[in-house]
Parts: C-alpha cells; sequence; structure tokens
C-alpha cells in the first residue's frame, strides 16, 4: 500500500536534519491540512532542527452505506481506517499500519506526532514500531475501541516518553478519553489546554512542549546502517 508523503524541515541544518517525526493526521484530514495545523508546533522543534513527514491516510473517508471506491478517490479527507473515532472494529488499520511501519524503516523517523484518530494511530505505533520510538506526541488522542488490533498498546506500560496534549473542552474526544490513552504509557507528561479539539498554539503550550522535547536530551551521534537492521 502506498502511503502519500510530505515532508516540512523547520530548520535547515548544515548535513541533515536531527530528528524526524512521522506526522499523522486526524480523521477527515490529510497531510497538507495537520501541516498548517500543527504550525504552533514547529518553534520548538526548530531548535532541534527536526523534520516532519506528513502522511496521507490510504482511505476516503466513509459511513455506513457510502460507497468506498469514490470515498478513495477523495485525497482531500483521509483516514487511517474505515469510519469514525467510535467504530468498534477498525477496518483497514492493519493495513495502515504495515505501511506507516514500512515508512518508519524507509525513512529512518525517529518520533511520531499524531492528532485525533492519528494520534490514537500513532499510539499503537509506538508499541509496534522498531526501532521503537524516541518519543511521541500525542494531540486529542483516544483509547483504540477495536482491542485486537490495539492489544499491543493495551497491555500498557508503554516505555515510550510521551507528550499528551488535549483540550478541556473537547467535546469530540472528551478529557477523560486522552487522560486513559496517556496512562498506557510510562511516565507521561500529560498537558489540558482550555481549547477544544484542536491542535493549540498558544505560548504556554509551545514552552511545556519545548520543556519536554529538552528533558529527553535528543541530540544524537551519527547513525550507522546497522541503527536500522
Amino acid at each position: 500500500m502506498f502511503l502519500r508523503l510530505m515532508s516540512s524541515v523547520v530548520a535547515a541544518p548544515a548535513e541533515s536534519p536531527s530528528l524526524k517525526l512521522l506526522a499523522l493526521h486526524g480523521y477527515s484530514q490529510n497531510g497538507a491540512v495537520f501541516r498548517d495545523r500543527s504550525g504552533g508546533f514547529r518553534k520548538p522543534l526548530k531548535k532541534l532542527g527536526a523534520e516532519l513527514l506528513y502522511v496521507d491516510g490510504p482511505f476516503g473517508c466513509t459511513a455506513q452505506g457510502e460507497d468506498e471506491v469514490e470515498a478513495d478517490a477523495d485525497l482531500e479527507k483521509r483516514a487511517w481506517w474505515r469510519g469514525g473515532s467510535r467504530q468498534e472494529t477498525y477496518v483497514g488499520w492493519r493495513e495502515s499500519r504495515a505501511a506507516l511501519c514500512s515508512t518508519w524503516q524507509r525513512e529512518r523517523c525517529d518520533g511520531v506526532l499524531g492528532f485525533s484518530q492519528g494520534a490514537a494511530a500513532a499510539a499503537m505505533l509506538c508499541a509496534d514500531l522498531e526501532p521503537m520510538p524516541k518519543f511521541a506526541i500525542i494531540v486529542s488522542g483516544f483509547v483504540p475501541r477495536d482491542r485486537d488490533v490495539a492489544s499491543s498498546l493495551l497491555k500498557g506500560g508503554l516505555p515510550v516518553p510521551s507528550f499528551h496534549l488535549f483540550g478541556s473542552t473537547d467535546t469530540l474526544v472528551e478529557p477523560d478519553r486522552s487522560r486513559a490513552l496517556a496512562a498506557l504509557f510510562e511516565s507521561p507528561t500529560v498537558v489540558e489546554h482550555t481549547g477544544g479539539h484542536m491542535v493549540p498554539s498558544s505560548a504556554p503550550v509551545r514552552e511545556q512542549l519545548g520543556a519536554f522535547l529538552q528533558s529527553l536530551g535528543l541530540a544524537r551521534p551519527a547513525r550507522t546502517d546497522t541503527d536500522y537492521r
């Protein structure tokens, strides 16, 4: 399965970006939309010389009874699995996961960033990716309802440093659902903002994200090919 990939280099290092993040959009968005709406995160990431790789979900957005072929032809509204966040069975996620794992290996990424459905997808990937992500930024995430495909994540105690951001007035993904997702990670950093279902860009949020990233000591030595074998 092919995923349309676009990148956004938020700094211009002399040789190569210090870090690569795989960025997963929300339901009914696409990579370009998420890139525009995550602009507020670029300042703290710029200090690390990070490159954000925005990927389009492979599926069109469908509801029950809609034509899947017609939906898939719409490149503007994409998804990581069929249906919305309240689906009990995530049809298509196994295919998305395989494609994303391939992209992760090929692009030699370091971390994941996800919003809403993409945040739930990013959390599941944290339990499956090799090598394991160095960190995860989870915005308006929720515990996946499909317990089969999320079985590795649902074991809990995931040792990936994680930054969980959600709005206290979010009515699409209620704050308790985001807190429950954070609880599946070891020592998560949890930040609640006053907005709704959004990627906030306020200075306090940027400062807290920057502090999280700095706490990880993400400056790294040059990698060798054996790191990804």
